[in-house]
């Protein structure tokens, strides 16, 4: 018999059984039998914590859309403050905040193969809610990137003329490359695409126009002719 918890406290434990089903077999191996089974309770415990397997599988799908958006913070953690600048300084930034990402993904590959099940369930339920639930984890997602694309592009003196487009780009690069290394487990191809993707998002970025700006006043003043547009 199990041991009578607070309901909060049952919730949580029924919630890391389904979640632990999810990661191991996908969310169309998940019942509340099952959950009953693994938490070692009766399914009248689970239905009173859950409803139905929609309220499970939607408790599931927070849960871990909520662990998603707490790893990828890992990226605020870089420090912005070296004050090199330039395209190397720029790609130095994006490498390093990546790789904090990373660091994050490979440490838990069960739960990241999860969230893009959590994608395709979501789409497939047809459904305006499940659409706009792929929508919001993957624009919460693409609002961190842009966070630290423009932080390291602040930080670098560098610009990009359509950066809507290279944030686009990163979080593609990243999606894309995550979801091979799950297939191969090939940590060095990973890095190597990162590598490429990093460098094609470097090269079409240019000095900030008042870094630009400052630059050619100080090249005039070197020369002695008048600053362009004075």
């Amino acid at each position: 018999m199990s041991k009578r918890l607070p309901a909060e406290e049952r919730r949580a434990q029924l919630l890391a059984a389904a979640i632990s089903i999810s990661e191991e077999s996908g969310l169309g191996s998940l019942t509340i039998r099952s959950v009953a089974e693994r938490a070692g309770v009766s399914l009248g415990v689970v239905h009173y914590c859950f409803v139905d397997k929609d309220e499970l599988v939607q408790a599931v799908i927070d849960a871990v859309n909520e662990d998603l958006a707490s790893a990828t913070r890992a990226f605020l953690n870089l420090d912005f403050s070296s004050g090199a600048t330039g395209p190397q300084a720029l790609g130095d930034l994006i490498r390093e905040a990546l790789d904090l990402q990373w660091q994050v993904i490979s440490s838990m590959p069960d739960r990241q193969l999860l969230t893009y099940e959590i994608v395709a369930y979501t789409l497939r339920s047809r459904s305006q809610a499940g659409t706009g639930l792929a929508h919001g984890q993957y624009h919460g997602y693409d609002s961190l990137v842009e966070l630290v694309a423009r932080r390291a592009a602040e930080s670098s003196s560098m610009e990009w003329e359509d950066f809507p487009s290279v944030v686009g780009g990163m979080v593609a690069l990243l999606d894309g490359a995550v979801l091979r290394w799950l297939i191969d487990r090939d940590a060095e191809a990973f890095k190597r695409t990162m590598d490429m993707g990093i460098d094609s998002f470097v090269s079409q970025a240019r000095p900030a126009e008042a870094e630009a700006s400052q630059a050619a006043g100080s090249q005039a003043e070197a020369t002695g002719a008048e600053p362009a547009g004075a």
